[in-house]
Order: C-alpha cells, then sequence, then structure tokens
C-alpha cells in the first residue's frame, strides 16, 4: 500500500504540479489582460464624452465669440440710452437658437455688469456684476465656459458662456449665454449610449457631481475628497454605499472631469468566470490524474507484492510456488532469478534430504553390525 502511495503521489507530482504552476501564472496574466482591457474600455469612454463635452463647448465659445462682434453691438453697450431695444433682442434671440433646448437665458451686459437687453425680460435692468460667474469672467478678454455653478435665484445649476464685446481693443462689455446644467448629462449620455453597462459623471474641481447618467445616483453627495486630488487615470471609488472601478478624463478648457465607471462587482466577474474555468479545469484534471497514478502505481507495484508473496509462502515451505515471468525487463530478471533462487534450494534441501537419509541408514547398519 505504501508502495503505491509513494509511487502514485511521485507520478502526481511530477505530471500535474508543474502544470498547475504553469497555467496558474497563466491565469495571472490572463486575469491582468481582461481588467486591462476593461480599463481601456473605460478610458475610451471617458476620453469619447470628456471630448465631445469640450468640442460642444468649443463650439458655443466660437459661436459667441462671432456673436460678440455683431457690428453696432459694442456701440449699443457703450451707449444704451441710444441703442436699439427691438434690434437687440432680436440678437439675444438670435444667439438663443445657438443651443434652444439647455438655453435659459441670453443676456448683453454694459461695463457695469448691468443686463440691458436679455431673452427673460424680467432680467433686464438687473446688476449681475455681484454674481461669481461675472467675477471669473469679467477679467478675461476672451470667451469662456464659467460654472456650473448654483443661482443664488432658484438655487439651480447653471453653465454660463461668456463673450467679450470689445471696442478699439477694450472690453466694454459681455454677451451672457446661461445654460442648464442638463447639457453635460445630454454628451454623456450620448457617449456612453453604446454601453449601457457603463455609468459616467461629470464632477467639478471641488467634487461635486455636475451631471451623471446613472438612475441610482442620489443628488447632492459629493465625491470623495482624493478623487479630486488623484493624477491617475484609473480609480477605485467607494461613494453612496456603491465600490466602483473608474476612468477620469478632464475636460479641456474647463475644471470639470468626467468619470466613466461600472460596478466593481461587474468589473471583477469576467475575471472571476476565467478563474472559475481554471479552478474546474484544475479540479478535473487532479481527478483524472490521481486515478491514472494510482492506475499505473498498482500495475507497477502489483509485480512486487506477489513477489513478496510468493517469497513468504516459499518461506512457508511452499516450495512449489513459482514467480511469472513478467512485465518489465527488471521484473522478469527478478522472477527469474527468483526461480533460480528456489530452484536451487529445492535441490539443496533434496541433496540435503538425500545426505540425513543415507547417514540414518548407515547408523542403523551400524547399530545392526553390533
Amino acid at each position: 500500500m505504501r508502495t503505491r502511495l509513494f509511487v502514485a503521489t511521485m507520478l502526481f507530482g511530477v505530471a500535474v504540479l508543474p502544470l498547475g504552476i504553469v497555467s496558474g501564472l497563466q491565469l495571472r496574466r490572463d486575469v491582468q489582460q481582461i481588467q486591462d482591457t476593461q480599463d481601456q474600455i473605460l478610458s475610451g469612454l471617458g476620453q469619447e464624452a470628456a471630448r465631445g463635452l469640450s468640442q460642444r463647448l468649443f463650439r458655443l465659445q466660437d459661436n459667441i465669440r462671432a456673436d460678440a462682434a455683431i457690428p453696432g453691438l459694442a456701440e449699443a453697450v457703450q451707449h444704451p440710452d441710444k441703442a436699439d431695444t427691438l434690434w437687440l433682442n432680436k440678437v439675444v434671440n438670435m444667439v438663443s437658437l445657438r443651443e434652444p433646448v439647455n438655453t435659459t437665458s441670453v443676456g448683453v451686459l454694459d461695463a457695469a455688469g448691468i443686463d440691458i437687453a436679455d431673452t427673460q425680460a424680467q432680467r433686464i435692468g438687473r446688476i449681475e456684476a455681484s454674481e461669481a460667474y461675472y467675477r471669473q469672467a469679467a477679467s478675461r478678454t476672451y470667451p469662456s465656459v464659467v460654472g456650473p455653478m448654483h443661482s443664488p435665484e432658484d438655487g439651480r445649476g447653471a453653465l454660463f458662456v461668456l463673450g467679450p464685446i470689445r471696442a478699439e481693443g477694450k472690453v466694454v462689455g459681455l454677451l451672457r449665454m446661461r445654460l442648464e446644467e442638463g447639457l453635460l448629462g445630454q454628451s454623456l449620455s450620448e457617449a456612453l449610449a453604446d454601453q449601457p453597462a457603463m455609468q459616467g459623471l461629470v464632477f467639478d474641481g471641488n467634487g461635486a457631481v455636475r451631471a451623471w447618467t446613472d438612475p441610482e445616483i442620489q443628488n447632492g453627495d459629493p465625491l470623495p475628497a482624493e478623487l479630486t486630488r488623484t493624477s491617475a487615470r484609473h480609480v477605485n471609488v467607494s461613494w453612496q454605499g456603491a465600490r466602483l472601478r473608474g476612468a477620469i478624463e478632464p475636460v479641456p478648457g474647463t475644471d470639470l472631469r468626467v468619470l466613466a465607471y461600472e460596478d466593481w462587482g461587474r468589473y471583477e466577474q469576467l475575471a472571476h468566470s476565467r478563474e472559475q474555468d481554471w479552478l474546474i479545469f484544475m479540479g478535473v484534471l487532479t481527478v483524472l490524474a490521481l486515478g491514472a497514478a494510482w492506475t499505473i502505481a498498482d500495475r507497477m507495484a502489483r509485480p512486487v507484492d506477489e513477489l513478496s508473496r510468493n517469497a513468504e509462502a516459499v518461506a512457508g515451505g511452499e516450495l512449489a510456488r513459482q514467480m511469472p515471468v513478467q512485465g518489465t525487463d527488471e521484473l522478469q530478471r527478478l522472477s527469474r532469478a527468483f526461480n533460480l533462487m528456489r530452484e536451487h534450494l529445492v535441490a539443496n534441501l533434496r541433496s540435503l534430504s538425500d545426505e540425513l537419509a543415507q547417514r540414518k541408514l548407515a547408523e542403523t547398519a551400524l547399530r545392526t553390525s553390533e
């Protein structure tokens, strides 16, 4: 039994363990490759969303640059009391058609930040110089996008596209386009449309979430602070009770970032599936290898066991026992040697028996003669 166990263990170790080590290393490479592929998909989605959003914002900036240069607008801003109100209204209404779905208002502001024309009539005459967006845009001589930021009026998030109105090289006013921040969500949804299992969100430099595609997200919770400071492209995020794997991409020209992500369980699902396949393969291989090793060990140990039984039988006096000559060359030589030994033993025993018989006859004859 011990011989069988030893041989079976040796065969199993030689045949299966190297294969298990090699396949285990290959498994690690496969799992890493699967995760790298998923990270590449997330990065691609994030880049596409950031690029699409950036292109949309750049297009709005280009448009508002051209709109701010409309002949007569600078003169109207410098002399609002002489401006043609009807003409100004046509200008702001025309600008609002650039983004009709998401535009809430378009206004013309003079150098003091006073709204002199607006698509929302109730805003005309308001002083917007104290608003956060104006403070950021007033020092710029080029079109810019500010926000999203919450409006002090209704608390809703708004995105501002601002074009400086210039006259003789100086900024004399602003053309202000106020957009719903849902514009961000639209661009995000368009980028992720082909990957329904992936989700995305847009957040600013403070970690405030400005747009998202996941219906399970609860508005109001900022992202972890370390996420706004990290320079890593791929991140693990624990947020709102969920664990996520995502890729961060900045939106050029803004302080916004796009996070394309998926649930951690789904992210690891393919890798776990590959690991389970490997475990099943190794389990089946182990069972088959143990069965084969035991069978081979039994075939190898059976002649030895038979030789041992025959030797014990001969030792017990069964001199007629013979070992069949079969098996490997070594076992055949051993069997022949055993049979030859048995024959010599039988011959020696017969010779000894004959000698003892002759001695007894001689002793008997000697006693008779006396």
